[in-house]
């Protein structure tokens, strides 16, 4: 059930993004964040998205796990790496499944000093998850017209999206 509604909200956030992009040809200072309660967030660029992966790994403590897919990942900032080995030092584990060739090897090849990732090799459709283990999720989607994640810092919501991330990783 709330997979479905994790849906709805998506498709929703496409439609969203799907008109902000269009109307930022138009507009100086576009909103690239569209705070919807306290608890979900919906960024209508991966700029956006990589920075709020960034910032919920700094939330992490040294039980927990981050888990992420990437389908085109390349092109990552070095201070999201950076963010991964500082939190990795605190003994936070990462798991990873990223699409197989040229992008998925320079990602493992960036992260393969840093210590306890585990990266796997799979190929990924136009959804994907990003979050910490029970805590908080991004749950993304990307078309070619445009890019957008939800971000739901909820335990229910958080434990189903990691649950499905795991079932990938099987």
């Amino acid at each position: 059930m709330l997979n479905i509604a994790l849906g709805v909200i998506a498709t929703v956030a496409t439609v969203i993004g799907t008109y902000f992009g269009w109307r930022q040809f138009r507009s100086p200072n576009p909103s690239e964040v569209l705070e919807v309660s306290d608890k979900i967030r919906i960024y209508l660029t991966r700029k956006q998205v990589v920075a709020a992966f960034a910032e919920m790994m700094g939330r992490a403590n040294e039980s927990s796990r981050v888990y992420g897919q990437c389908r085109g990942c390349i092109d990552y900032p070095d201070s999201l790496f950076a963010a991964m080995a500082e939190v990795a030092g605190r003994g936070v584990t990462f798991r990873f499944i990223v699409s197989p060739g040229i992008d998925g090897l320079a990602f493992k090849s960036r992260v393969e000093g840093i210590s306890g990732v585990e990266v796997k090799e799979k190929y990924i459709q136009h959804s994907r998850v990003l979050g910490i283990e029970g805590k908080e999720a991004i749950y993304v989607i990307s078309a070619p017209n445009g890019y957008v994640g939800v971000h739901v810092r909820d335990v229910t919501a958080a434990s189903h999206q990691q649950a499905a991330f795991e079932a990938e990783w099987e």
